[in-house]
């Protein structure tokens, strides 16, 4: 039988991107999916914190995070063992390096992406691919991760049918490209034209910012909603927190999104809603 090891990296949109490419080619080849879950500075929670369990998919929890002396030697040990095991228990290994070729374009065109892991299954009964983005056409079905129950519960507390409700996200921090194309101007202009045209509309607000969501309140009041507390990707409540936002957007009517956001994106795609980028 075929194996596909997949790492994911990144942020909490871009593996969940990635885990549902690693299972649509693990379902199309009947291989064995493992998923190698490091919890670190960028993703500071294990998976069964975050997401159910995925029936039918090994998964393989690696703690990576710590700040002290001890931890950076844990992962010291830790990496050195990890790229042991890859090498010994994989016929191919796969990162950024050879999926640039692929990647380095305007837009990725996943039919080329398909027909290269195709051709590697072929070829390969055991893969082990690093990833952060969908390198493989997922199927349109009931996505494959699900949020943890009790943090959907959270999100239904919060955006539900006693109001129509726009999402609107606005990312900032270390996001460059969000920051010089999706300025908060815009958002507030869309806002305001949308208060008078829908007078009981209200807007559940995800960001990185303090600051943003401060601005959002002084013009808009008691029509901003946010269920988030914690923005600390370097703690597990805050990625809790992130899900909340995910969950939370995905449930309004329509989603305004940041510029190049894969959260924005996948917020859209969980909840089947209509995604509008705001961008100069």
């Amino acid at each position: 039988m075929k194996r596909l090891t997949v790492k994911p990296y990144g942020g909490i949109a871009n593996r969940i991107r990635t885990i549902e490419a690693a299972h649509a080619f693990a379902t199309y080849h009947s291989a064995e999916l493992s998923i190698l879950w490091e919890k670190n500075e960028h993703l500071n929670a294990f998976f069964q914190a975050c997401f159910e369990v995925i029936p039918h998919v090994k998964l393989l929890n690696v703690d990576m995070a710590g700040s002290r002396f001890t931890d950076k030697i844990r992962r010291r040990v830790r990496s050195i063992f990890n790229r042991i095991w890859v090498a010994s228990s994989h016929s191919v290994q796969i990162g950024e390096r050879e999926l640039l070729p692929l990647l380095d374009k305007e837009t990725v065109d996943l039919a080329e992406m398909q027909t290269y892991f195709d051709q590697l299954a072929a070829t390969h009964d055991a893969l082990y691919i690093e990833s952060c983005w969908a390198f493989y056409p997922a199927p349109d079905r009931e996505p494959v991760i699900s949020i943890r129950k009790d943090i959907q519960a959270v999100a239904k507390s919060y955006v539900n049918d006693s109001a129509p409700f726009v999402g609107v996200h606005i990312r900032r921090t270390d996001h460059q490209e969000a920051i010089n194309h999706s300025p908060i101007e815009l958002f507030v202009a869309k806002m305001k034209e949308t208060c008078h045209k829908q007078p009981d509309v209200c807007f559940y607000v995800a960001t990185d910012s303090v600051e943003v969501l401060n601005e959002l309140t002084s013009h808009f009041g008691s029509r901003i909603i946010t269920g988030v507390s914690n923005r600390s990707r370097n703690s597990e409540q805050g990625i809790k927190d992130a899900l909340l936002d995910l969950s939370c957007l995905s449930r309004t009517n329509q989603i305004w999104g940041s510029f190049n956001s894969t959260f924005s994106e996948r917020a859209a795609l969980l909840g089947n809603v209509q995604l509008e980028i705001l961008r100069i």
